[in-house]
């Protein structure tokens, strides 16, 4: 009895299991399209190299994208062809070459994982009458344009089929991810064009108001040439543009917005000017978006609304002082024969000579040679960079030279050139400094050369001969 009790639940079991086979059986077949089972079969097969058009439809959008060629000349005379992907009717604007051969890679060697469908009469299951498409087009004339749809429902890979072939097949996630694609994607990233090398000039502005420009000059990296005149600072100069030429778009937001005020560019934060031998390039940035850590961003002369990482842009609020070399002058010691001293009242004339027996300079301070040791080095140098480094503490454009000069350098070069350096008072704390009867907006430290404990306390020193009386106490310590 209890044998046959077992017997009755197997045979239970076993039909409850046999059923519930048949139950998913058919839930999968409704929800998975039927399949034929021919494994890597070639969808398109062509040369990649020989595409020259690509039209790409999503939903009613057309990018419709050409090859072109041109023959260039290196500086040595040899010709080379250049081949680059332009978007037609938008030729200006700069593609991601990279990305476009990628969907040209995929759609002209497309491989099926599987056949599905031999005759497929409804697409709507695949997801194939969606409006996505990709063609192309080679040198030759031959063209294929292929449909994607939906995922498969495993998440593996896509439904596909070729315009004009009822075959319907499943192609790889990776072919389908370089297939898809948008405006935004094709786009090149890359914001300014250039290299370091490239620019000639760079420029800010601050909600219309110009804040600096500076500019290459042969023999000094940069100057700055707006709103004061001065040798630029090469270290932040250079990481300035450095960040610009590696600025890249973040999200493409809007294309021909109809209201910039939206993004606070329609009265920009701030335009960034780039310039280089072929052309100016202009950004403006509006708002910022604190959340995300962006700004919304266009180029000028371009209707297009993207993002840009704001902290790649920590310079924004850079003044122009910042920009400004900490020296207003700064003359090589071995290039410099005398100079003329008048300071504070007091007149001297400091001599450097270069001595070949002793293999170094040589200093005489009013005729009388001072060539004691300060510290690590002599003391002409000591007094000499003294002379120099009334350090840039202000701008002041615009001030125009009026009374006598607080001191007065008259500097002469072993060629026997001159050029003269003067400081006029500005204030009990600062001068104006002014080269060669110019003055450019250059507003100096006047402790550096103050009779306190500056510059003119070193000509006090000499002029008293308490220095002479410090270097025969150092002898006679010896």
């Amino acid at each position: 009895m209890k044998i046959y009790k077992t017997a009755i639940i197997v045979i239970v079991i076993l039909a409850v299991g046999i059923a519930g086979f048949f139950v998913v059986r058919e839930i999968v077949k409704r929800n998975t399209p039927s399949k034929i089972y021919e494994l890597n079969t070639v969808i398109t097969g062509i040369r990649s190299d020989s595409v020259n058009e690509i039209v790409i439809e999503n939903d009613g959008i057309i990018l419709s994208l050409k090859k072109d060629s041109n023959t260039v000349y290196d500086s040595s005379g040899t010709k080379s062809v250049v081949e680059a992907w332009l978007l037609v009717g938008e030729e200006e604007t700069a593609l991601s070459q990279s990305i476009v051969e990628s969907i040209v890679l995929a759609a002209s060697n497309l491989i099926a994982k599987e056949v599905i469908a031999a005759e497929a009469e409804d697409l709507t299951q695949y997801g194939l009458d969606s409006g996505y498409s990709v063609a192309i087009k080679t040198e030759e004339g031959l063209e294929f344009k292929i449909l994607l749809g939906n995922m498969l429902y495993n998440r593996d890979g896509y439904y596909a089929k070729l315009d004009g072939d009822d075959t319907i097949y499943s192609i790889a996630l990776y072919s389908a991810n370089q297939l898809y694609t948008s405006r935004g994607e094709i786009l090149d990233l890359n914001i300014f064009k250039g290299t370091l090398s490239d620019v000639t000039a760079f420029s800010l502005v601050k909600k219309d108001e110009p804040m600096f420009t500076i500019q290459a000059e042969s023999v000094i990296t940069w100057v700055m040439t707006q709103p004061v005149e001065a040798r630029a600072d090469i270290i932040n100069s250079d990481e300035m543009i450095d960040s610009l030429l590696a600025l890249a778009v973040d999200e493409y937001i809007d294309v021909a917005p109809e209201d910039l005020g939206q993004y606070g560019l329609d009265r920009p934060a701030y335009s960034l000017s780039i310039t280089t031998t072929d052309t100016t390039q202009t950004l403006h940035i509006g708002n910022e978006n604190i959340i995300d850590g962006t700004f919304y961003a266009m180029m000028e002369g371009k209707n297009e609304v993207f993002t840009v990482d704001s902290t790649a842009l920590t310079f924004l609020d850079n003044e122009a002082i910042d920009m400004v070399y900490g020296y207003p002058f700064i003359p090589a010691i071995t290039n410099v024969k005398s100079v003329d001293i008048e300071i504070a009242g007091m007149q001297m004339l400091y001599e450097a000579e270069f001595n070949s027996d002793l293999n170094m300079l040589t200093y005489k301070f009013d005729g009388i040679s001072i060539n004691m040791v300060a510290g690590i080095q002599t003391w002409g140098s000591f007094f000499f960079q003294s002379m120099i480094s009334s350090p840039v503490v202000e701008l002041e454009p615009g001030w125009e030279i009026e009374g006598e000069p607080y001191a007065r350098l008259l500097f002469t070069y072993t060629d026997d050139a001159t050029e003269i350096i003067e400081y006029y008072e500005r204030d009990g704390e600062t001068c104006y400094f002014v080269r060669n009867d110019y003055y450019s907006g250059l507003v100096t430290d006047r402790a550096y050369i103050s009779e306190d404990r500056g510059f003119a306390a070193l000509v006090e020193l000499v002029k008293s001969g308490r220095i002479l009386e410090e270097m025969e106490n150092e002898s006679g310590g010896n």
